[in-house]
């Protein structure tokens, strides 16, 4: 078997890919927009289908966090 992509990545790796910071990654969990890390060992993880569908999903419309006063 020849996989070239993980089936799981840590919150870091998902950040790095994302080019964003860890935290944002973090605070998209909180308020709900981000696919639910699994505990996996001592890390936390999120499945690879389930970011892209995210990805899908902010991409396809306005996400709820834009023009935002809070």
């Amino acid at each position: 078997m020849n996989e070239t992509i993980p089936q799981f990545l840590t919150l870091d790796e998902v950040a790095d890919r994302l080019r964003v910071n860890r935290r944002t990654i973090e605070r998209e969990i909180q308020r709900g927009n981000f696919p639910k890390p699994r505990g996996v060992g001592r890390s936390q993880r999120v499945s690879v289908p389930e970011v892209l569908s995210y990805l899908e999903r902010s991409r396809s419309g306005p996400a709820s966090t834009q023009g935002s006063a809070t």
